[in-house]
């Protein structure tokens, strides 16, 4: 009852009158569910009627038959999902056979019921509906669209199309757990884009199948146009639906109102996007992992427009390229990213074999500079199988020519963001603070309490880290744990967090940290934030990069008295030794390690592991965690207060 009584305290008076209208269709729909028009047949040109967006050529197989090892990975993958073997996030891989229950989770063993959307409770029936979702994605099938497309063999056509039409078949329109969510159909609508396209050629597109997936495709566009998320449930979400919806339209322009949706999409999705990236190019919701996912749903618009020869409007190109060249600079030279804010390693497209992060990286930048037509800070020349389907032979070999660009440190005053970064010879040290908002107001779902918090990289390797997400639906003391201020490299005062949280997706209180200066001196970075969520008790933090020492300085103020302090710095999985007097050591026995000294506070120790009260523990992605050690100082002190930590990196 207090989580919805929190919702509705965030909810401005417009988004009532939305809400309701909302409301009144639901019980319209649940008394007489809408009717949706069949489509018979495939249109003339089916899988590529007049008026669809190109995606896919022959070129483009044949660019991606000529990477080494393409093929091969695309059979290993093509074969797994044809026999039903699937794995997401921290769980076991899972068997759901040839033709899969759509509404079973293998995982929790136990089915979703098929119900309404509406009625569907995703929050109470202790399964993890990340799980059901990610399936349904149909980001699989597509992977079988491409074995076929590069290898010809009509097996992994044939279960794509059967993967598609038993997904049909037991979700009609309006029923289930697929249709709770519209960000779930906007990726599913894209993926079906580029599975078709792919498919184009296969004996399994058969007119009788064209004229079900249209009918469903129908259906999809009109659930995202009744109910769009607007107000405080304006996020990636949005933005994920209005990206399908504009796929959808353009590229099945056979379903009745195709033409209305594609143009209503492209429109909102520019609304959406300039709403929710700042001027510097970071997303609001303050989240670096949602910044690859949005970049990935506003690409696959573009490379529709690309592919019918129509311009991108300003509003959803500018802020793309922002985001690509936030995300360049925020990187580190390994191209590895600090896990700041919430993640769940969602893809808005999924056009090749499995990537690790750097090469994930890799493609989104390389993407954003073809088809965006921009000269970004951080440029990766080169060529691989993604850009090749999602941009066209053309512009990924001019993305591949590109001449290699590594961004310095820079500031982000609207995101908050501070990179600090110096270079000698070959090595790089890169620093981050978050100096800014928690996250997208009025909710800030995905953004941490972790103001003034910093992570740093060692030549290219994650040193001091962002613990990461752990969870979203899962134990909730891991959700509460990820989310905590306890959870970040920053400072606690009198055991209280920067803020208290209100369910696993918004925050009773969302104080926000300003980044008050940044400099850049002869080899010397300097930047320097505060925060007020301990009021009375100010937090001002500033970091200094020289060379291969960073020093943080936290000066504490605020009025007389004594206070409970602590201060944490997380560290990446690795062997520490030492102690307060003589400083502490860490190394990861192969490329990096640092070595770490604290002033102000002399009851120093490392904690790893700790179960108990979590602490300790590090989570790279959803439902994964592993032991790693944080070093914690604390003591009793008397304002004002100075902490002073210097952490020196050097080779392992």
């Amino acid at each position: 009852m207090r989580w919805y009584v929190d919702r509705a305290r965030v909810m401005p008076p417009g988004e009532w009158v939305h809400r309701a209208r909302q409301m009144s269709l639901v019980v319209a729909e649940r008394a007489r569910p809408h009717d949706t028009p069949g489509i018979g047949g495939a249109a003339p040109g089916w899988p590529r009627p007049a008026g669809a967006a190109v995606l896919i050529t022959d070129a483009q197989a044949e660019a991606v038959r000529a990477i080494p090892g393409a093929v091969d990975a695309a059979r290993a993958r093509g074969d797994a999902v044809a026999e039903g073997r699937v794995r997401y996030f921290g769980y076991p891989e899972a068997s759901v056979g040839a033709d899969p229950d759509w509404h079973h989770d293998p995982i929790a063993g136990r089915d979703w019921p098929l119900v309404h959307w509406s009625q569907v409770n995703h929050r109470e029936l202790g399964l993890d509906p990340k799980w059901i979702w990610e399936i349904g994605r149909h980001q699989d099938v597509t992977a079988l669209a491409r074995a076929w497309r590069l290898t010809g063999d009509d097996r992994y056509a044939d279960a794509a199309v059967r993967h598609i039409d038993g997904f049909i078949a037991q979700n009609p329109p309006g029923q289930g757990i697929h249709w709770r969510s519209g960000l779930e159909l906007g990726i599913r609508l894209i993926s079906w884009a580029f599975i078709v396209e792919l498919l184009r050629g296969s004996a399994s597109l058969t007119p009788e199948f064209s004229g079900r997936l249209l009918t469903s495709a129908g259906a999809h566009l009109a659930h995202l146009g009744r109910y769009p998320s607007r107000y405080s449930s304006a996020n990636n979400h949005q933005i994920g639906e209005e990206a399908g919806r504009a796929v959808g339209g353009l590229c099945f322009p056979e379903i009745p109102g195709a033409e209305a949706h594609a143009e209503e999409g492209v429109a909102a999705l520019g609304e959406a996007l300039v709403a929710q990236v700042l001027a510097d190019g970071v997303d609001a919701e303050q989240a670096v992992g949602y910044h690859g996912f949005v970049l990935e749903l506003g690409l696959a618009v573009v490379a529709c427009l690309r592919g019918l020869d129509r311009p991108v409007p300003t509003e959803v190109s500018a802020p793309l390229a922002g985001i690509a060249g936030f995300m360049g600079v925020l990187a580190s030279d390994g191209l590895t990213l600090p896990r700041i804010g919430d993640e769940d390693e969602g893809l808005g497209v999924d056009l090749g074999p499995a990537m690790d992060e750097p090469d994930r990286l890799r493609f989104r930048l390389r993407a954003a500079r073809a088809l965006l037509d921009v000269e970004l800070p951080r440029q990766e020349p080169g060529l691989d199988e993604p850009t090749i389907w999602l941009c066209g032979v053309g512009r990924a070999r001019h993305a591949a020519s590109a001449l290699a660009r590594t961004p310095g440190s820079a500031a982000f005053p609207h995101g908050g963001y501070a990179v600090l970064r110096a270079r000698e010879g070959s090595g790089e040290i890169r620093a981050v603070m978050d100096a800014g908002p928690m996250g997208l107001a009025p909710m800030s779902a995905h953004g941490h309490a972790d103001l003034l918090s910093v992570c740093m990289s060692v030549d290219g390797r994650e040193v001091l880290i962002d613990p990461g997400t752990f969870t979203y639906f899962g134990e909730q003391r891991w959700r509460d744990y990820g989310r905590s201020t306890v959870a970040h490299s920053t400072v606690t005062i009198d055991g209280n967090d920067q803020a208290e949280p209100a369910g696993r997706f918004m925050w009773r209180t969302q104080p926000d940290a300003s980044l008050d200066e940044f400099t850049l001196d002869e080899g010397r970075v300097l930047a320097g934030g505060h925060h007020e969520a301990y009021a009375p008790v100010r937090h001002d933090r500033r970091a200094e990069l020289v060379g291969r020492t960073l020093t943080v300085t936290d000066d504490l103020t605020g009025p007389e008295g004594e206070h409970d302090v602590e201060l944490r710095w997380h560290l990446a999985p690795g062997a520490v030794e030492g102690s307060a007097a003589a400083g502490w050591s860490w190394d990861d026995g192969a490329a990096a390690g640092v070595r770490i000294e604290i002033e102000g506070l002399t009851d120093q120790r490392i904690v790893s592991g700790c179960l108990s009260a979590p602490l300790g523990f590090s989570s790279v992605g959803l439902e994964r965690r592993e032991a790693s050690p944080t070093l914690v100082a604390r003591g009793r002190v008397a304002l004002p207060a100075r902490l002073v930590t210097r952490i020196e990196a050097h080779g392992g």
